[in-house]
């Protein structure tokens, strides 16, 4: 199950639940949004399933169509 809803006009946040390929229960929650300040993409992602937070940077390509996230 995904849910996604806006927060602003910069940031989305979704979550997701699910099981595991092994039947355990997960939940993650990305939140994404764009810094103007800095003219790219910032966000945030946990999982249930591992004890680190990713933090990602990323742009759009020229054709402003893929979204890059680095972590």
């Amino acid at each position: 199950r995904e849910t996604v809803r806006a927060v602003g006009d910069y940031w989305v946040v979704i979550d997701t639940e699910g099981e595991m390929p092994d039947g355990a229960p997960f939940s993650m929650r990305l939140q994404l949004g764009y810094d103007p300040e800095l003219g790219r993409f910032r966000g945030t992602w946990i999982g249930s399933m591992m004890p680190m937070l990713w933090v990602y940077d990323g742009e759009l390509d020229e054709t402003r169509t893929v979204l890059t996230l680095k972590a």
